[in-house]
């Protein structure tokens, strides 16, 4: 009795019982063993598959297409990084350090910062018609916007804010109404 046993994902070929490919033309990376039950050895006519050469032969291209995968995956990578915004946001960041327009924490690089004056942008954005006449607003949890959420609680509206890694879900809501009468905004 014959088994044959075949550890890939890809398509084999088995005709009338007969496995009939050469590993140098077979491109589907399988491997491919035949067994049997007795003891013969094949005939001098049949093809003898060489796991050991085929083996050697499917790590090497899969190495190849592991290689091509990687620069095709940074090269796109470098698109989405936008490298012109990594050198507005360094000029950016020096330039608070430099001018002491940084508040805690520090230092600002690689972050979003906050800065002197967060607490007088979060009143001007308090008096634009869009944040009036919402009722629920989504503000990011960054030190900066403290003040636009406090702004946000403070004229009674539902304040939405993303999950830091989410780590409990997507969004926190909250209203002032909600929170305990001890807690001051």
């Amino acid at each position: 009795m014959r088994h044959l046993s075949i550890c890939s994902y890809s398509y084999f070929f088995l005709i009338g019982g007969v496995i009939g490919f050469q590993p140098s033309s077979f491109k589907h990376g399988i491997i491919m063993t035949l067994t049997s039950s007795s003891t013969s050895t094949p005939a001098s006519d049949t093809p003898v598959f060489d796991e050991a050469s085929y083996e050697k032969d499917r790590l090497s291209k899969d190495a190849k297409a592991m290689k091509n995968m990687q620069q095709q995956a940074e090269t796109e990578f470098a698109k989405l990084r936008t490298p012109w915004k990594w050198v507005i946001r360094q000029r950016i960041w020096d330039l608070m350090e430099e001018k002491d327009l940084a508040r805690f924490p520090r230092p600002v690089h690689h972050r979003i910062p906050n800065f002197v004056g967060a607490d007088r942008a979060a009143a001007r954005l308090a008096t634009l018609e869009e944040f009036q006449s919402a009722q629920c607003i989504k503000v990011n949890p960054d030190t900066p916007q403290r003040p636009v959420r406090h702004c946000v609680l403070e004229q009674g509206k539902l304040l939405l804010t993303p999950q830091p890694r989410l780590r409990t879900g997507f969004f926190s809501t909250l209203q002032m109404k909600t929170l305990p009468s001890l807690v001051e905004v």
